[in-house]
């Protein structure tokens, strides 16, 4: 079963790591694949990301991607699936395959523990529901968030709004005191800002690295189609 310290390196690209040419012509089938008992401490995780990572227009946050894997890892399942092959594809890029061989490498050795195509595309899918429950109940707990702090302080500011309007109209005379209501209206208005700003700020960290997940399942799952279901 991947731990969270192997798991953290399975989704991310070494920039450091020689690119094989895709264009050239795959070498043949007699690729020495290394035993499945070693895959996983051939696995060398590389640094955790830092905040500025980009991925489709987004940023991933080191604390909502770490927190995400440990959901994953919370709820990888038992034997060889989608998370133990992907760790085996890994562990031969260190090999002058390109990632057509090192895929159907990994695959020839799973295969022998009873891995089909459709356990691991099924498995990559399980993941990413995994992903999508996640994204789902972030969702929901930052709209009560919204509606216990945004919602309320917007309340509040109305309602003093109303009162310095009021008190205006009213009782020009009592000038200090509007100015007391004037001064408590700047210091909410301060205060939503800043509480937008940090909900948006947590919403994009979020949906950023979650869509850097994804994207990482959907496209290893196009590879598992393109690669194995031949």
């Amino acid at each position: 079963m991947i731990n969270l310290k192997n798991l953290k390196s399975l989704f991310i690209v070494d920039e450091s790591e020689p690119k094989t040419n895709e264009e050239k012509k795959e070498p043949e089938k007699n690729t020495v694949t290394p035993p499945a008992n070693n895959q996983e401490n051939t696995v060398v995780p590389p640094p955790l990301p830092n905040s500025n990572i980009v991925s489709n227009e987004s940023k991933v946050d080191k604390r909502v991607y770490e927190m995400l894997l440990q959901v994953i890892e919370s709820s990888n399942l038992e034997g060889f699936d989608y998370l133990e092959f992907k760790a085996s594809v890994q562990a031969l890029s260190n090999l002058p395959l390109d990632e057509a061989t090192r895929f159907r490498s990994a695959f020839a050795t799973a295969s022998t523990m009873g891995l089909t195509i459709d356990k691991l595309v099924s498995s990559a899918e399980y993941y990413k529901n995994v992903l999508n429950r996640e994204r789902d109940r972030f969702k929901t707990e930052l709209e009560n968030k919204m509606e216990q702090s945004v919602v309320s302080k917007e309340k509040e500011r109305q309602t003093l709004e109303d009162t310095v309007r009021k008190k205006e109209e009213q009782i020009k005379l009592l000038t200090n005191e509007i100015n007391q209501h004037k001064q408590s209206l700047s210091q909410l208005q301060t205060q939503l800002a800043e509480i937008q700003a940090k909900i948006q700020q947590t919403q994009s960290a979020f949906f950023g690295t979650h869509q850097y997940l994804l994207t990482q399942f959907e496209d290893d799952v196009q590879k598992i189609k393109k690669y194995l279901s031949s």
